[in-house]
């Protein structure tokens, strides 16, 4: 199987994302919390940023893994389109708790947040849209047969 450009993306940033979500929950209980003596509470909004961070690094490799499977067409470009938007929510959301709890501009979290609720509308639609027209191919699941690539 030959990924798309598009699927190596997805996955390359969900994976980044999730993974450095690891460190920055690591760094929080250990360095803030532990070392630089910071309040528990902002060090729980830190650590909640991070499993946002998470969840949608790993909503990003989901688009990764849909986009894979839809045929080229209008389906795809949806999932696709929800996946910038879900990438955008990792960007700007968390980054933006962050600087908040060590001190710094708030920026563009309320953005993220509302990039994210976008993505996931939008990647339903993706969904249904490759429902009906059976854009999906894998096997059992498609609707009708998909020409050979």
């Amino acid at each position: 199987m030959i990924f798309r450009r598009s699927t190596a993306a997805f996955f390359a940033f969900g994976a980044l994302a999730a993974g450095s979500s690891v460190a920055l929950a690591a760094f929080a209980t250990h360095g803030l919390l532990e070392t630089m003596n910071y309040p528990p509470d902002r060090v729980r909004t830190f650590l909640d940023a991070t499993a946002f961070q998470a969840d949608q690094g790993i909503a990003v490799i989901a688009v990764a893994i849909v986009c894979q499977l839809l045929a080229d067409g209008w389906a795809r470009r949806i999932v696709q389109a929800s996946g910038v938007l879900l990438a955008a929510s990792v960007l700007l959301f968390p980054i933006s708790v962050y600087s908040i709890v060590m001190g710094g501009p708030g920026g563009p979290a309320p953005v993220g947040g509302f990039s994210a609720m976008i993505g996931w509308v939008v990647f339903g639609v993706g969904g249904i849209v490759g429902a009906i027209k059976g854009d999906i191919r894998i096997g059992a699941v498609s609707s009708r047969p998909q020409p050979a690539e």
